[in-house]
């Protein structure tokens, strides 16, 4: 249930996931990491209905390599995040994801809802097309200050960013909050993650009070995360009738509610998301 709505009734897809989390075994968050931490993978997402992620899980369970289980955690297998994410005043890091720059990043703390804990993270994208994800552990209600409750965590990302070539940030600020469900699938035998996210709210972190964007209703957001791009499950999804999509839910959020361009996702914001904007 998002944090940013309570009332909000349980959509359709988020019905479907819990019905479809309850056909595979479970594993404890110990053992995803174990099996396929990817802090380091390619990441590729499709916008598609719960049906046809039914019929992949399905498939995988057949296949004598392929089998998969639901990270649960405390009896539940469908998790609240909220994502908040900082930028520069220009929106450097939107800017860089709409001109298409092969090596961006993005800044974000990220809260688990339902079992706790927050982080910030830093997500940066490979000339290659691969990414790599670096987060540290934030204090109690630090995502509300980073820069004066978690000096350190702040500090350490800098040095990250150095580290990886690219200049110096002297100003972050919020300019997105986004809140929505996840349910995470692991393989048994290969190294790959399946996140299927449902009930995504954006909204802008500046101006909380406005309405904001309500998606994925009807259909899943399902990311595909393995050490290469060659894997049996992205196969799957062909043979599914299922094509990869440009999504990025920062750069579709802040596009949308703050009326700036969604070019590179426009597939995706036309055709498969199912979204409504708030007044």
């Amino acid at each position: 249930m998002s944090a940013l709505s309570p009332a909000r009734a349980l959509s359709p897809a988020s019905a479907a996931m819990d019905v479809l989390a309850e056909t595979t075994g479970s594993v404890d968050l110990a053992t995803v990491l174990d099996r396929a931490a990817l802090t380091e993978r390619v990441d590729t997402k499709y916008l598609i209905f719960p049906a046809v992620l039914g019929r992949l899980i399905e498939h995988l369970q057949a296949e004598p390599e392929g089998e998969v289980d639901v990270l649960e955690i405390d009896g539940r297998r469908r998790f609240a995040y909220e994502s908040r994410y900082l930028d520069t005043p220009d929106l450097r890091m939107f800017r860089d994801h709409l001109q298409g720059r092969r090596r961006r990043f993005k800044v974000r703390t990220r809260s688990y809802l339902d079992t706790g804990g927050s982080f910030l993270e830093l997500k940066l994208a490979g000339a290659v097309g691969g990414t790599e994800k670096v987060r540290w552990a934030l204090p109690d209600r630090a995502v509300e200050d980073v820069a004066g409750r978690a000096p350190g965590a702040l500090e350490s990302l800098y040095r990250e960013l150095a580290h990886h070539g690219h200049r110096r940030i002297d100003t972050l600020a919020p300019s997105l909050t986004t809140t929505y469900s996840r349910t995470t699938f692991v393989g048994r035998n290969r190294p790959f993650r399946l996140t299927v996210d449902t009930d995504l709210e954006c909204r802008e972190a500046l101006r909380p009070g406005r309405g904001g964007l309500q998606a994925l209703h009807d259909r899943v957001l399902l990311e595909v995360k393995s050490p290469t791009s060659r894997d049996r499950v992205r196969r799957l999804l062909l043979d599914l009738g299922a094509r990869p999509v440009a999504m990025s839910k920062y750069g579709v959020g802040l596009g949308l509610t703050r009326g700036l361009s969604t070019r590179p996702w426009a597939d995706a914001v036309g055709r498969h998301l199912d979204a409504d904007l708030a007044a």
